[in-house]
């Protein structure tokens, strides 16, 4: 199968849906709040996989008359909506676990609890690198969320599975405290995760406001503008970036000198054919600082249009 955003995202989907069934059954055969959770959260996921695949499909439509600029607005939209209902996920589940500890605990069955960490298990591991190795190969921020995701179902997991071993070892000894062990492993599993959703929420509400884009990104663009101080043809210059889901947009603007003493012939800023091999020449430096590149350059003898 040749691997495109399209066909990860529709695993990644599969993969989600069946785990979200799963987590659901046991939690309620096994009585176990942790793994109710757990199936919760993976149904949200679903949801915002399928979610995500519309947007892919957007993403690769022209521009138009409606949407003049794309629609790579839509990218940081879905990762906000994404990180909102995992916060959500993360509030109900630790109300659940401290109202759960307040009644006094309660006991899941360890043995189906056990099924379900083998079978959960498998399925994060399998998905993770699927997805892991699809972000490598395709620049995509939704792929690189859905790594993090299934990195974060894989910890979750893991740690869910060890804390129900150790208990199942030693509910003879500590029934009583053993009550207790499913709320406390909700409450941790649901706070070790709360950096997560945080981070993306924070990431997609900054470009969803054009705020200015990542260091890697700015320090490249940086670095090639520096030349801009080296030629007495230019008096100023400004940029902006920003940075809205894949697409990086760059607007420079050129304040040119009336009295450079660049001779005619040696001079790279006096006529259109020079303006226009110049904004080639730079877009080609910049054009792998992301997977798409806008820029727009233009040129002034007035401050005031910087």
């Amino acid at each position: 199968m040749k691997i495109t955003e399209r066909n990860i995202m529709s695993i990644s989907l599969g993969a989600n849906a069946l785990l979200a069934l799963c987590g659901m059954y046991f939690g309620y055969t096994a009585h176990s709040s942790a793994i109710l959770i757990d199936g919760m959260y993976s149904t949200l996921l679903t949801v915002m996989s399928f979610l995500s695949l519309g947007v892919i499909h957007l993403l690769k439509k022209p521009v138009s008359k409606s949407h003049p600029f794309g629609y790579a607005s839509y990218e940081p939209l879905i990762n906000l909506f994404r990180g909102l209902l995992i916060l959500m996920v993360i509030i109900f589940g630790t109300f659940e676990s401290v109202h759960s500890i307040a009644e006094g605990g309660n006991i899941p069955d360890f043995t189906a609890s056990m099924y379900y960490f083998v079978f959960c298990m498998t399925g994060c591991i399998i998905a993770y690198f699927i997805v892991l190795m699809g972000s490598k190969k395709i620049k995509s921020p939704i792929l690189k969320v859905e790594t993090t995701n299934w990195l974060m179902d894989t910890l979750l997991t893991a740690g869910m599975g060890v804390s129900f071993l150790v208990a199942s070892l030693l509910k003879e000894k500590y029934p009583t405290l053993i009550a207790y062990v499913d709320p406390v492993i909700t409450i941790i599993l649901m706070l070790s995760i709360l950096k997560m959703p945080y981070k993306t929420i924070k990431q997609s509400v900054k470009e969803l406001v054009l705020m200015e884009a990542n260091e890697d990104i700015t320090d490249k663009v940086h670095t090639v503008f520096e030349r801009f101080d080296s030629t007495d043809e230019v008096k100023d210059h400004h940029k902006s970036i920003t940075e809205t889901g894949r697409e990086v947009y760059i607007l420079l603007v050129v304040l040119l000198n009336k009295e450079t003493k660049v001779s005619k012939e040696n001079q790279l800023f006096d006529t259109i054919e020079k303006h226009d091999h110049f904004r080639a020449e730079l877009y080609k430096e910049l054009k792998d600082v992301a997977d798409s590149v806008k820029l727009d350059v233009a040129f002034t003898y007035n401050k005031k249009w910087m």
